[in-house]
């Protein structure tokens, strides 16, 4: 993207900073809320594959981390592959610990169990 040297914009430094300035306080409470429940999916995983739920919370602490000081999310592809790897494992996760996939909200089942009585 190109900037006149005369604007006084300057790109955000860091990704707290972008959040904040584009999403408020709601963004940035949501963001930190993505966070807190990997954590506590990781915690949960962790009786599974102690040794891998630690070497994914200490990529996401490494992410936070240079987060603080840099505007990841300017690297696309880094983000691509951080994102589809905690996909990935989050969903190893829960397909190890036997928390049911698809669960509908309203009527508190599965919705295959919920296709399953349609018929």
């Amino acid at each position: 993207m190109w900037v006149s040297p005369y604007s006084s914009w300057m790109p955000s430094c860091s990704v707290r900073n972008l959040i904040y300035f584009e999403m408020g306080l709601i963004g940035l409470a949501a963001f930190l809320a993505i966070f807190v429940v990997l954590f506590a999916q990781l915690y949960r995983g962790c009786t599974h594959d102690r040794a891998g739920a630690i070497v994914l919370a200490i990529l996401c602490i490494g992410y936070l981390t240079v987060s603080y000081a840099d505007n990841l999310l300017d690297y696309l592809n880094f983000e691509w592959f951080f994102w589809f790897v905690l996909g990935t494992v989050m969903a190893w996760i829960r397909l190890r610990t036997g928390a049911p996939i698809g669960v509908d909200a309203r009527v508190g089942a599965t919705t295959a169990s919920a296709h399953r009585r349609e018929r």
